[in-house]
């Protein structure tokens, strides 16, 4: 089964997940990139936004072919695994970054006197959630990709060797040739065995029939 079976209101959903989704991803690493970026140069949070998103639709180009090769079950796991994943890093950074950004508010205080920059908590806590939230979804990615893959080779009659979709290369469908090769290795292995038999065994067999 292939892309001929999704309807263009699936493909629709699919695709427009992937645009919230690279979106978000790069507002949060523009987020980071500026956080780090505005005491020291003059560039605006836009510019690290529209340079970041870039970057993820490149990465996500891959995700258009997918869509066009690969079944309905497999697009429905893929956007709510990483709809999950997505909701799940964001809790992450917004509970786990309360510690550290109080933690890295201290100690930039205390540096205050050497470097001459002046500490804000609203930045310093963005730039700590951004990097736990993307750190969090590196990992997910990763589980996603191993549940996605163990999914389409437990299909039947279908195996896929195939990489994650979030690594950029397409993943390739291979229909039915497992149980090809086996079926002609079975069928070789038993005109191997029925030449290899001794001439002993087959005429005993031949008498048996005959007797009978």
């Amino acid at each position: 089964m292939g892309s001929a079976h999704l309807s263009p209101r699936i493909k629709f959903l699919f695709l427009l997940w992937i645009i919230i989704r690279s979106t978000f991803d790069a507002a949060v690493s523009a987020t980071a990139a500026w956080c780090i970026l505005y005491s020291f140069t003059k560039v605006l949070w836009p510019q690290c936004f529209w340079v970041f998103l870039a970057i993820h639709f490149i990465w996500d180009l891959s995700l258009v072919k997918y869509v066009r090769t690969h079944t309905r079950q497999d697009c429905f796991l893929y956007l709510r695994l990483e709809s999950i994943s997505v909701v799940l890093s964001t809790f992450y950074g917004l509970v786990l970054s309360l510690l550290p950004t109080i933690a890295m508010i201290v100690f930039l205080s205390l540096m205050e006197v050497y470097t001459g920059v002046k500490t804000h908590w609203l930045h310093t806590w963005l730039l700590v959630a951004c990097v736990i939230y993307v750190i969090s979804r590196g990992r997910g990615k990763r589980r996603m990709a191993l549940r996605v893959n163990n999914f389409s080779q437990n299909q039947p009659g279908i195996r896929k060797d195939r990489n994650p979709p979030d690594s950029g290369d397409e993943w390739k469908v291979v229909v039915e040739q497992c149980l090809r090769a086996d079926r002609v290795g079975s069928r070789e292995d038993s005109s191997k065995a029925a030449r290899s038999a001794p001439p002993g065994a087959k005429r005993s067999h031949v008498g048996r029939v005959i007797d009978v």
